[in-house]
């Protein structure tokens, strides 16, 4: 049991003032019954309080005090992983080399055409007939046929007009507008052979097979 001391009832001297509700209040503030606070203290009713008379009390009948409630700190946010975009990347086209093709199997189709092959394996009368099938007149001058024993012929100066032609004998002979001669010993295209007919570049311009 403890021992509390009421040291005022009120206005500060007279007897008491309101002894009931000093009681009272006592009693709130120990959490206590008011009731069981005047059996402990052998009181009849509230009105007997005197100032500075003792009253017991249950120990440890004071009201605790309120622990400090400490918030646990909230954990740091952690930052939102950011990822790096992939970047899909086309995949590169292979190129494709294409395989030269035979020019035994090429024929131009304007420009300067070889349509015929007279006699050929007749020296006397072997001749490489050339039609020119563009628009305009074509300057002949160091185009050249290849024969497939690799002789070759070398066009002079010769202009060709649109759609004229022009056939190149191997034998002897005498030139014209529409006749040139190779003066070669023995016929140029024995069967079977290919006749070239290149520009002055070196590149086949036409070809003519003979069976």
């Amino acid at each position: 049991m403890a021992d509390l001391v009421v040291a005022t009832l009120g206005d500060g001297g007279a007897g008491h003032s309101d002894p009931a509700a000093i009681a009272g209040g006592i009693a709130v503030a120990l959490n206590l019954d008011p009731q069981l606070l005047l059996d402990l203290n052998d009181l009849a009713n509230a009105d007997r309080l005197l100032v500075g008379q003792k009253l017991r009390v249950p120990m440890g009948s004071a009201p605790a005090p309120m622990s400090a409630v400490t918030s646990a700190p909230s954990p740091a946010a952690t930052p939102a992983r950011t990822s790096t975009p992939s970047v899909t990347r086309p995949s590169p086209t292979p190129s494709v080399i294409q395989p030269l093709s035979a020019i035994s199997a090429t024929t131009a189709i304007t420009g300067p055409v070889i349509v015929d092959v007279t006699t050929p394996g007749v020296l006397a009368s072997e001749a490489v007939v050339i039609v020119n099938r563009g628009q305009e007149p074509l300057q002949l001058r160091n185009w050249s046929l290849l024969s497939s024993d690799g002789r070759r012929y070398v066009f002079p100066s010769f202009n060709l007009p649109p759609q004229a032609q022009v056939s190149v004998h191997t034998g002897p002979g005498g030139d014209d507008r529409g006749n040139l001669h190779w003066f070669q010993l023995q016929p140029a295209w024995q069967p079977p052979a290919t006749v070239i007919l290149m520009d002055p570049t070196g590149l086949p311009v036409a070809t003519f097979s003979i069976e």
